[in-house]
Order: structure tokens, then sequence, then C-alpha cells
């Protein structure tokens, strides 16, 4: 059956000799990257494969959830905890306990008896009191998303849900599991309202960051317009001036130029 479907495949019609490809790249050339990119996934779904867990086997469909994470506006250590969680790796009790870490899979805040990634960043005493001072409208999306997968769970709150409230949800579950780490580590139990307050001075910042994002692009546009230099008007001259100072030396440079001549002027 597989030879007569062999014989089956077309000739190319045009005459080429024989070469070897790469299917990994586009281009047909072999590279470092692509070979590495290629180890990685295959590593992954055979980990997948042992360890009973489900895979999505759309390559570009992964790919696509993987972008839509990375343009998240989000600071980068928020971005590389969500990386982390979308792979399942952050270290729950229950992680810990399927690498033969502990003995035992149970919660070391509240309890429970297994300690996974949905327990502690939704489901825990800390994390129910936190989800409870956010906006009904994002509870009851947290309340009513059943998705044991932490790479949907992420993809869908990158792709099904505003920007604003993806951004909130991704931002309290990172400080979830920080006010969780102090808690079991360090002995440091912090109170719901100073998580919270974590959380809205971190969107602050962001909402501050991109504004000032905003101003530059603005700038960056208008300095892209009149990149061209524009002749002054009839009896006028144009001069650009710039100065320096010297603070171990106690002295200064001011320099002036026009388009006929340029002066230079030290003050002392």
């Amino acid at each position: 059956m597989d030879s007569e479907a062999i014989l089956q495949i077309p000739l190319s019609l045009s005459i080429q000799n024989d070469c070897w490809a790469w299917h990994y790249e586009r281009s047909g050339l072999f590279t470092v990257r692509s070979a590495s990119r290629m180890m990685i996934e295959v590593k992954k779904s055979r980990e997948d494969y042992f360890e009973g867990q489900t895979s999505c086997s759309d390559v570009e469909k992964r790919q696509r959830e993987w972008k839509q994470l990375w343009k998240m506006e989000l600071p980068p250590k928020i971005k590389i905890f969500c990386w982390r969680f979308t792979l399942n790796s952050i270290p729950t009790v229950s992680v810990l306990k399927s690498r033969n870490m502990v003995d035992t899979a149970e919660c070391k805040l509240c309890g429970a008896d297994e300690d996974t990634w949905y327990h502690a960043l939704l489901f825990c005493t800390i994390s129910r009191c936190v989800w409870a001072q956010l906006d009904e409208e994002v509870t009851e999306v947290i309340a009513t998303l059943c998705i044991s997968d932490p790479m949907h769970w992420v993809s869908f709150m990158c792709s099904n849900v505003s920007q604003a409230d993806g951004i909130r949800i991704l931002v309290t579950c990172w400080a979830i599991w920080q006010a969780r780490r102090k808690a079991i580590f360090d002995g440091i139990f912090q109170s719901p309202l100073s998580i919270m307050a974590i959380i809205n001075r971190v969107i602050d910042e962001l909402k501050i960051v991109e504004g000032f994002q905003r101003i530059e692009k603005g700038l960056s546009q208008q300095r892209a317009k009149s990149t061209y230099w524009l002749p002054p008007e009839s009896g006028r001259c144009k001069i650009n001036a710039d100065a320096a100072i010297a603070k171990a030396d106690y002295k200064g440079c001011v320099g002036v130029m026009t388009k006929e001549v340029s002066l230079l002027q030290v003050l002392w």
C-alpha cells in the first residue's frame, strides 16, 4: 500500500537535479536555530506523551499563541512568569511531587489535597481573597472558565478578553504567585489589600510607560516630517547654538553656527 502511494506521486515537470533540503526552514537551508527548535519541540512532545499530558498538534496555532503572549504590554519579569506558567513549570507542590522533590502534593497554605497551578493561582485562600477585589466581569470570566491546560488558559486571556482585562488578570496571577512564595519560604504573609495595591501600582506604571511611548512616537513622527532644512524668512537669520560645562575645570563652552559663518566662544 505504501509503495502504491509513492508511485502515484507526480514527478516534477521542471528538469533539475536533486538536492538536500531542510524542511524546518522556508529557505530549505539548515540552521542551528531551527535544529534547536526542532529538538526542543520533539523533547516536549515526548515528555507530554510519557506523562500523559495533552499537547497541541497544530504547530502554527501554538506559534500564534506564543506571539499573542509576547505582544502583551507587560513588563519583562511578568512575561517570563507567564512563559513559565504556560509551560506548567512554576514550582507548585504538584509539579515538585511529579519530579520526586517532595513526598506530598498538599498545599502548604490552605492544606488542599493537590497544589496545582489551578489551585495555587485561582482557588487557594489567598487567591480567592485577591480575585474578590476585582470587577465582577473579570471574576465571572475566571469562575466560569474551566481549562486545565495552562497554555490554553493564558492564550484565552490574551485573545478572548479585552487587552486591559487580560493584562490585569496576568498581573494578578503574577502578584498572587509572588505573595505565595513570600508566605511559604519567608514567612511573610501579605494581606489581600496589599497584594491588590501592588497590582494597581504595576498597572499604573504600565499606563505611564504607555503614555510616554505614545508621546515619543508622536515626537518621532514630527521629527520625520521635518527632517529637511527650511530656509529662514527674508531679513531673518537661523542660529544653531549649543553649550557644555566642565565641572572639573569650572569652564564652559558655547558654540553658535549659522549657514554663513560659525562662531566659538569660550566662557571662563
